[in-house]
């Protein structure tokens, strides 16, 4: 049976890592995948309790799907939006490829792990993922080009995106969380 690799990791607002998972999913298409790390990721965030959230991913149609009503994917949607709802509804965003290395390097173990329908929870960054881990809290950037058409859609949503360099300051997963830890005052103040 065909596999893919899927794998994701959650940060506090420091860029410090919290928990990272891999995991293999049978293979349908990519966006399935996407999908499923998605589903994957959220529900390890909702066991562990890791609110607030932020959740970007790479795979810019999931952003898109989940405010749709397409039957193709039905069940993973409902499973995503199910799982959001508990956690509050956050906002799911997309991030760009290149602020996803940790992510991406999880799912490649991911891909090697044998299908099963447990996670590889680590709650330290393995080693494969240390130097990436690394270079994204010193804010290392990397060099992109944007075809000009996005450059003008994410214009057009407000987006302040630097298209030439992408700094990347912190990340989450693949289905990217980053749960964010606020403090909060006896009077209900955010500190």
């Amino acid at each position: 049976m065909d596999t893919d690799g899927v794998g994701g990791v959650s940060g506090n607002h420091l860029g410090e890592w919290m928990v990272g998972f891999a995991a293999s999913v049978p293979h349908v298409n990519c966006l399935t995948a996407e999908l499923q790390a998605l589903v994957k990721g959220l529900t390890l965030d909702a066991q562990m309790q890791l609110l607030p959230l932020e959740v970007e991913t790479d795979a810019e149609e999931v952003t898109k799907l989940l405010h749709s009503d397409t039957s193709r994917y039905s069940n993973l949607l409902c499973d995503c939006r199910h799982i959001l709802k508990m956690l509050h509804d956050p906002l799911v965003r997309h991030a760009y490829r290149e602020q996803n290395g940790v992510e991406d390097q999880l799912a490649k173990l991911g891909s090697r792990i044998r299908l099963t329908n447990e996670l590889k929870l680590f709650v330290t960054p393995p080693l494969l993922v240390s130097h990436q881990q690394l270079a994204d809290q010193m804010g290392m950037t990397t060099q992109r080009m944007v075809p000009t058409t996005q450059m003008r859609e994410d214009f057009a949503q407000g987006e302040n995106t630097c298209f030439v360099m992408d700094q990347i300051i912190l990340h989450a997963c693949s289905w990217s969380l980053l749960a964010r830890q606020k403090r909060v005052d006896r009077h209900g103040k955010n500190t």
